[in-house]
């Protein structure tokens, strides 16, 4: 987090207010972000469902592409 909504609380908040419905991807090897916010976030996000993937780091777009282009027109549709 950088910048005016650098603080936890505010972020938090944030991510509460939002109301669509929400897909969470996260990689569990990320050396940035830890798989905990990705759990974090979908507590906070009401509609929001999470996929990890298990052997990627901080871009499981490309680090897994196939899975993740199965993943896209799924929730899409749904």
């Amino acid at each position: 987090l950088d910048g005016p909504d650098s603080n936890p609380e505010t972020f938090n908040e944030r991510l509460k207010s939002i109301k669509a419905q929400t897909l969470i991807i996260w990689g569990q090897r990320d050396r940035y972000l830890s798989v905990k916010q990705a759990h974090k976030a979908h507590e906070l996000i009401e509609k929001s469902s999470v996929e990890i993937f298990k052997n990627c780091g901080h871009a499981p777009q490309r680090e897994d592409k196939d899975h993740f282009n199965e993943l896209i027109p799924e929730f899409l549709l749904s």
